[in-house]
């Protein structure tokens, strides 16, 4: 169980209690996964940005349309902001994944 730190002595505590719950709210957030939707240019590498990405981060692609299925697509590379799918042959535009970044546990 976490333990709550007391607050400072002559600190309003209404400001105190907030300033507590929003780093709380922010760090909860960081562990928890996060999805989204992308549609593959017609090239062989399509740059997708997410903020919650991270070179340590795993990234998971799901395929949603008959062609995204057809399709040979991976995560070839992950940097922080963003993340490289790659298919073999151009994709068609009509090629949509989800996708689902879990982010690495904190060390």
């Amino acid at each position: 169980m976490a333990r709550i730190p007391l607050p400072p002595p002559g600190v309003n505590l209404a400001f105190w209690v907030n300033q507590f719950a929003v780093r709380y709210e922010r760090d909860y957030s960081a562990l928890q996964p996060k999805s989204g939707t992308v549609s593959l240019s017609a090239t062989v590498s399509n740059i997708v940005t997410n903020i919650n990405c991270d070179t340590l981060s795993r990234v998971f692609l799901q395929p949603i349309t008959t062609q995204a299925a057809q399709a040979q697509a991976w995560v070839s590379s992950k940097a922080a902001g963003r993340f490289v799918i790659a298919t073999t042959v151009s994709a068609t535009p009509s090629c949509v994944f989800d996708y689902l970044i879990i982010p690495a546990p904190p060390t």
